[in-house]
């Protein structure tokens, strides 16, 4: 998923792409263990390529990814530790390697990076809502539990993602979503005032 040319369109695009085939339990352990230690695993490919296989994981283009942790046969305990390591992931790699400053996911000359870990929420919450409905709600709490922890991160970038997922599941859990982000807040009182406007947007679901 890493150690492939990087492409526009890219290369999880093409349906005929060889994929990896694996049962919902072997994924979620495979993505868990790949978030638990990301620097080490993802060493020697470039951040291009880092973006792009991420994003792969958590996009459900012709795989299950992260999607997995919705299929039957997973543990609730799996379900937590992955989505914990969601948190060591941002941490450990997103903050070390993306760039320190504020971005819409979309200025051109940006790191590849920084769009994966602004739309991951995004994509994930997609997931949550699922074909025919709600789906994942047991998982919310560690969700927003990460998503709490990942914005208080000292990163523009890992902040304003947690934010944006935030906004994403404030339809979820409107009141635990306001808690965190009133927090949020009012821990930082010296916050830019680019990221507060957009705190206060997630706060109302317009992200």
């Amino acid at each position: 998923m890493f150690d492939r040319p990087v492409t526009y369109p890219q290369w999880y695009q093409d349906e005929h792409v060889e994929l990896w085939i694996a049962s919902p339990v072997v994924i979620v352990d495979y993505i868990r263990r790949l978030f638990e230690a990301a620097p080490i695993h993802l060493q020697g490919f470039s951040d291009a390529q880092a973006s792009q296989g991420l994003y792969f994981l958590v996009s459900g283009f012709f795989f299950d990814g992260l999607s997995a942790l919705y299929g039957e046969g997973i543990l609730q305990s799996q379900r937590q530790r992955c989505i914990n390591s969601i948190y060591t992931l941002f941490k450990d790699y997103f903050a070390v390697r993306c760039s320190n400053h504020r971005s819409g996911g979309d200025e051109a000359n940006e790191n590849p990076l920084d769009g994966t870990c602004f739309m991951w929420w995004d994509l994930l919450h997609d997931f949550a809502q699922g074909p025919e409905g709600r789906i994942g709600s047991d998982m919310d709490s560690e969700i927003l539990a990460t998503l709490e922890k990942i914005s208080q991160l000292n990163h523009d970038v890992c902040t304003k993602s947690a934010l944006h997922g935030l906004g994403h599941w404030r339809v979820f859990c409107p009141d635990r979503v306001t808690a965190i982000i009133d927090t949020f807040l009012a821990s930082n009182p010296n916050l830019d005032q680019d990221l507060r406007t957009y705190a206060l947007q997630a706060r109302d679901r317009y992200v």
